[in-house]
């Protein structure tokens, strides 16, 4: 079981006995200096702490507040879908307008900060570091409009620092433990440098209670499996479905054929998969449609 699993995730740093794991790891990140970081977080939508395994995939992300009032939404993906950084940024925005009531003033609005960890995907092949953090700033001068926002993304695939040595911060040895803290399990060696950090070893605890659990482990592989050969399935039908669009474009022997073919291909697809009571947000991800195209589907 991978910790950047959204289920194994909300399991160990998601519920109420585990939410002190959770600061711990975001102050890594987020790299507050003393007098500001977070003493204590509220979680807006606590996971279960027994039955995690039977929610509902479609809540995917973790929101949480802390006791200076800022916000947090943080998410994993394993895979994330090519629409994603645009799905951050629109959810960001939501969570800083649902903090004021109506006749309240802009000036109440606190500081929203979204956290996405993802496992194997590259997000920004630009970008070298795994860690980037976004804010609003001047494009062409170091200026920045105001922090109430900010975007911090953690690519693991970029973290590439595997020996203790290079482990210079904590925010190294949490990235470390996030990307094999499922092979260590399995070996049942974690490095000293890991244990060492008191934080740490309080989500490594965690992380063994639910692996320990050999039926909850189990019924967690069934439903990756079950979820990776869904997704597998309908990425099959949608592709057998563009192909013949395009086939269709191809013999009318013009563009718009092409993509309306694929166009309305893909609006088959999501009809099924609403037929079958799918979650919109794993329509999007396998379709590439907008939650507008989706909602027009009678």
């Amino acid at each position: 079981m991978r910790l950047v699993n959204d289920k194994v995730f909300k399991a160990v740093f998601g519920t109420e006995s585990s939410k002190e794991i959770l600061a711990f790891l975001l102050n890594a990140i987020l790299d507050y200096p003393e007098e500001r970081k977070i003493t204590e977080l509220i979680l807006l939508n606590p996971s279960s702490e027994t039955n995690f395994a039977e929610e509902k995939t479609a809540i995917m992300d973790l929101k949480a507040k802390d006791k200076q009032g800022r916000s947090y939404n943080i998410e994993v993906q394993i895979i994330p879908p090519n629409d994603y950084v645009n799905r951050v940024v629109f959810y960001l925005s939501k969570l800083l307008s649902g903090q004021l009531k109506a006749g309240e003033k802009y000036t109440q609005l606190t500081k929203t900060i979204s956290i996405s960890i993802v496992g194997d995907k590259e997000l920004f092949a630009g970008l070298d570091d795994f860690h980037n953090i976004f804010r609003y700033k001047h494009i062409e001068k170091d200026y920045e409009l105001g922090d109430v926002t900010e975007l911090h993304f953690i690519e693991l695939t970029k973290f590439i620092k595997t020996r203790p040595e290079e482990w210079h911060t904590k925010l190294d040895k949490w990235v470390n433990l996030l990307k094999y803290g499922d092979m260590y399990q399995e070996s049942g060696q974690y490095p000293e440098e890991l244990l060492k950090e008191k934080e740490i070893a309080m989500a490594i605890e965690q992380f063994g209670k639910i692996s320990a659990d050999e039926s909850l482990r189990y019924r967690l592989m069934d439903l990756e499996r079950a979820e990776r050969d869904r997704i597998s399935d309908i990425q099959n039908a949608l592709d057998e479905a563009m192909l013949k669009g395009m086939m269709e474009g191809k013999l009318e022997g013009k563009l718009e054929g092409k993509l309306e073919g694929i166009f309305e291909a893909k609006l088959g697809i999501a009809a099924q998969m609403m037929a079958n009571h799918l979650p919109a947000s794993l329509i999007m991800q396998v379709t590439g449609l907008t939650q507008d195209e989706i909602n027009k589907i009678n």
